[in-house]
């Protein structure tokens, strides 16, 4: 039996869609193996809390449209980080089924903890490229989250 061309694979391997999930993972796994285990938060949590951090009263649906994770997701996050006492909710006075998130003190600490990492992450990353190269490739994701949504 003649094996399959690799030439499928190969055309994977090169649209731009895949590069970018990719990248995505193998950075979201770095993050785990260095943060995870240590606050114990997924890639996941971090993500909500990340949102959250800078906008205390931030609602789910916000976090929602703003990551692109699906409510669930979102959802099981902060029920997890409520759990431990991360993540506080306060219901709005208006719409009582309205709820506004803020990180607890606790959440606070490892927000604060993290953020610098994850700039300096990203520092690391973009190192080898030119301040030129950053802010088109910034200008590039910028223009295909806008095209994405059109489609």
């Amino acid at each position: 039996m003649q094996k399959p061309a690799r030439r499928a694979e190969a055309a994977l391997e090169q649209l731009i869609p895949y590069k970018i999930t990719v990248l995505s993972n193998r950075l979201a796994a770095k993050f785990l193996a260095r943060y995870g285990q240590k606050y114990d938060l997924s890639v996941l949590d971090w993500r909500v809390m990340a949102v959250i951090g800078p906008e205390p009263g931030i609602s789910a649906k916000q976090i929602v449209d703003r990551t692109d994770l699906d409510k669930p997701q979102v959802s099981r996050a902060v029920s997890r980080m409520m759990e431990r006492g991360l993540i506080a909710r306060e219901v709005n006075n208006v719409d009582r089924r309205l709820l506004h998130l803020r990180l607890t003190p606790a959440g606070y600490k490892i927000y604060r903890a993290l953020w610098p990492e994850e700039v300096a992450l990203e520092k690391r990353l973009l190192k080898p490229l030119s301040q030129a190269d950053v802010t088109h490739f910034s200008a590039i994701l910028d223009r295909l989250h806008q095209i994405a949504d059109e489609m």
